[in-house]
């Protein structure tokens, strides 16, 4: 068998000290001196003060964000249920134009409905385009 060594404890002997002998310095304009560490503290107070007050703004500004974001989390749930619900439906050709008593529509500005998109025709033949041309004349015989 290993015989385990033992730990030995270190301790600090305190030795007897000489008794603390003040000494002095003279300082030439302590007014002045004495003066300008008080501004100096007076400044660090300041700064300490701002940093708190921008550390609070940081605070209350991550306390904003969160709450927007919560509120926008339930907004966009509250969307997808709506949208569940709503039943599919398809669109209108033409706007449906609403009308309020008492309101005046001169010098309003009012949406113009999206141009159709002109779908390239096809090449007609002879007598293709004067069937076309018949419908068109009777058509307008029709309205008269």
């Amino acid at each position: 068998m290993v015989a385990k060594k033992k730990k030995r404890k270190v301790v600090a002997k305190v030795l007897p000290t000489e008794p603390t002998k003040s000494f002095y310095i003279g300082v030439q304009n302590p007014d002045n001196m004495r003066r300008n560490i008080l501004e100096s503290s007076k400044d660090i107070i300041g700064i300490l003060k701002q940093y708190q007050r921008i550390k609070q703004i940081r605070e209350d500004k991550r306390e904003a964000i969160d709450e927007l974001n919560s509120a926008v989390k339930s907004i966009k749930s509250g969307l997808g249920k709506f949208k569940r619900i709503l039943p599919i439906v398809q669109l209108r050709e033409r706007p449906i134009e609403v009308r309020f008593e008492g309101v005046e529509t001169e010098g309003m500005i009012t949406e113009e409905p999206p141009k159709e998109r002109s779908v390239p025709k096809k090449v007609l033949s002879e007598i293709e385009k004067l069937e076309a041309e018949l419908r068109n004349v009777e058509g307008k015989l029709a309205n008269i």
